[in-house]
């Protein structure tokens, strides 16, 4: 299972873990290594766990703290050869790569895609590990056609929508650094990055996070909505930082497959045959973060009630309770530093639904 933490997204500073197992890769460094450790520490993450560090490009909101977090962290720090000469890196332990040119790290296969942007080389990552996959796709004013391919392909899009277009033409910024934004080597306002998502949707587990919003011309408000408005997709489902200092933390199951091998559907022991009805938490949908229900209650549509002959929504009230249920063993667990996964709390949810059930009868 791939667990994705977006530490910050946005001009103030990026930066994004991505873990399989015990082992992770940061993407992009671009707060100081103080505020790094601190939002590590906050959605539990193992410093020890990071074996490197990637950049996309060399503008300061992704390589401010870099030669720090590489030096500090004793980590390689991967960027193609335009990139890593454009800023300054200090001392550090550099892995050159080449744009579309795959390699391995802590057991996932990484492949830099090319962008449009106003830097030297740019570049996105595709990462993929256990038949799933995820992009990390930011600051390209459109997307090359092998980024279009693996937003195709992606389990979890973490896809730009810099501005909103009205913001932009209305605001403050002098008309040359309006057009710079808006440019094909630029940033992706909100509709453009939505006409990118609705064309590429033939997957449909996958997951959407929308990235790099600009405070001065966007809000995760119209971002969400205008990306709902023009692909479809229901508005909660769509997922983006709400504020400086906000962090995340999203999950990425192999498709039709628990992290453990197992059937996606968790099955119920013999002895609760006569009671029909179980939780199913949807593998790979549900993002859980400490202080944030939304999460749990907005993809509320993927819990079922499983019947005899089919499927029925389950209660919205019964809903409500499962949902602040599993935000409540989040909360206690991260009281006590533990990191506790999507399939603990999975199984946590149904043992007590189960344990519920058996008291109203069900169980012998």
């Amino acid at each position: 299972m791939l667990e994705v933490h977006v530490l910050a997204s946005g001009s103030d500073g990026n930066c994004t873990v991505v873990r399989l197992d015990d082992e992770a890769v940061m993407i992009d460094a671009g707060l100081s290594f103080k505020q790094t450790h601190r939002l590590m520490e906050l959605e539990g993450i193992d410093e020890s766990a990071v074996k490197a560090l990637l950049i996309t490009h060399e503008h300061g909101d992704h390589v401010k703290g870099a030669g720090a977090v590489a030096r500090k962290l004793g980590v390689p720090l991967y960027a193609n050869r335009e990139t890593f000469t454009a800023f300054d890196a200090g001392r550090v332990d550099w892995r050159e790569f080449r744009i579309m040119d795959s390699f391995s790290l802590c057991g996932m296969e990484v492949t830099p895609l090319p962008t449009f942007h106003d830097a030297v080389n740019p570049c996105a990552f595709m990462l993929r590990a256990d038949g799933s996959s995820v992009l990390v796709a930011t600051d390209t004013g459109k997307l090359s056609f092998q980024c279009e391919r693996a937003l195709e392909e992606a389990d979890l899009a973490i896809i730009e929508a810099n501005y909103d277009s009205r913001m932009l033409r209305d605001g403050p910024y002098p008309e040359p650094l309006k057009r710079r934004i808006a440019s094909d080597c630029g940033h992706m306002c909100n509709s453009v990055t939505a006409q990118e998502i609705r064309k590429t949707a033939v997957n449909e587990r996958r997951q959407i996070f929308l990235a790099h919003l600009s405070k001065n011309n966007n809000t995760p408000d119209i971002a969400r909505q205008t990306v709902a408005d023009i692909t479809g997709i229901k508005r909660f489902k769509i997922d983006c930082l709400e504020r400086l200092g906000d962090t995340r933390t999203l999950t990425v199951s192999r498709r039709g497959v628990d992290p453990h091998g197992d059937p996606a559907v968790l099955h119920r022991p013999r002895h609760h045959r006569r009671h029909p009805d179980y939780l199913l938490l949807a593998q790979g949908v549900v993002a859980v973060r400490a202080g944030e229900r939304r999460h749990v209650l907005g993809d509320a549509h993927e819990n079922v009630i499983r019947v005899r002959g089919g499927r029925r929504p389950l209660p919205r009230g019964r809903r409500r309770a499962e949902g602040h249920r599993v935000v409540g063993a989040w909360r206690r667990a991260r009281r006590q530093d533990l990191r506790v996964r999507l399939v603990e709390l999975q199984a946590l949810v149904d043992g007590e639904l189960l344990g519920r059930g058996g008291r109203r009868g069900g169980a012998p």
